[in-house]
């Protein structure tokens, strides 16, 4: 048996570990477009579980945001089917004086959405508001997991050409796929700053005037001091937006037009 070591003598293969590699883009500097294609912009803050706010969200929690929030409503999310049937979880929503901004409140997260996006700086002030009436009743110094998520929709119509980079609608653009009734495609992957999920594509009917090409980008990370949440939002806009703009083709950039910069953020209050 000379020749052999004694690991593959035994039949165990040692196999090194495969690097990992992390999302790579150029860097782009946020700006605030004069137009916007956003449909949907939301963070969500995971929290430990409390059961207590299944019932009702904390009342000082939505004292302190009541001037913004005045519009309460309850409803149930679908989170699986268990042996019992269908299982759901209490939302408490917190909705805006025009109902554009709401702030939902679950036993496991709380969350920031908006469908009018009125741009980051907006949405960040309000951000900073949901952090700082939620870091005196969740019970914990820590989020289990802080998401941002954007989705946009681009006016493309059937043909994506010049609206989305060519690396993500290459097989339609040379047609090899025939007539696309349906193109929606996944990719999950690991970012300098945590870890992301990208879908993007036609989720309805592609051959309409009407058809947009969905560019829905999620950036996360996990068990997160709470003090640090804001500064990692922060960041996680920076690595989101810089997903999106390496999406866009000609026509999306015009059709955006000139963007200003992001505003600085202010350093989160301790």
């Amino acid at each position: 048996m000379t020749g052999l070591n004694q690991a593959s003598h035994w039949g165990v293969v040692s196999n090194p570990t495969p690097e990992v590699r992390t999302l790579s883009l150029p860097e782009v500097t946020p700006v605030e477009y004069r137009r916007n294609l956003v449909k949907l912009a939301a963070c969500e803050l995971r929290i430990p579980t409390l059961l207590e706010f299944e019932e009702k969200p904390p009342a000082a929690f939505q004292h302190a945001l009541r001037k913004e929030y005045p519009h309460y409503e309850q409803g149930q999310a679908l989170t699986g089917v268990g042996p019992g049937g269908v299982e759901g979880e209490t939302r408490h929503i917190l909705r805006s004086r025009h109902r554009n901004y709401a702030i939902v409140f679950r036993a496991s997260a709380i969350s920031l959405e908006v469908s009018k996006y009125e741009g980051f700086n907006e949405f960040f002030r309000r951000l900073r508001q949901v952090v700082d009436a939620a870091r005196n009743v969740i019970d914990s110094d820590f989020f289990t997991r802080i998401g941002l998520r954007y989705v946009n929709g681009l006016p493309t119509g059937p043909d994506p050409r010049g609206w989305v980079t060519s690396d993500l609608v290459r097989p339609l653009e040379v047609g090899v796929l025939g007539t696309v009734n349906r193109y929606w495609q996944e990719v999950r992957g690991s970012a300098p700053i945590g870890d992301y999920s990208f879908r993007h594509g036609y989720r309805g009917d592609k051959e309409t005037e009407s058809a947009e090409y969905l560019l829905d980008i999620d950036m996360f990370i996990e068990d997160i001091e709470v003090d640090r949440c804001l500064e990692l939002v922060d960041q996680l806009h920076t690595q989101s937006f810089a997903f999106f703009h390496w999406c866009l083709g000609r026509k999306a950039l015009e059709y955006l037009g000139t963007g200003t910069p992001k505003a600085t953020i202010a350093p989160q209050k301790k």
